[in-house]
């Protein structure tokens, strides 16, 4: 999971996020918490599709 986080963050605009960098909080199959330089972003999968969740 924290190879797809990484993967994630870096489609949404995050090109340094590295694996290191990244600790995931939560995970499901359609759902992930990840916290990247001390935020925390969600993820959801919908219809097959990653979408980052704004608070």
């Amino acid at each position: 999971m924290d190879k797809l986080a990484t993967q994630l963050l870096n489609v949404f605009g995050y090109v340094n996020a590295k694996e290191e960098d990244v600790i995931v909080l939560n995970s499901s199959f359609n759902y992930l918490q990840v916290e990247f330089f001390k935020q925390i972003y969600y993820f959801t999968r919908e219809n097959n599709t990653w979408v980052m969740e704004l608070e």
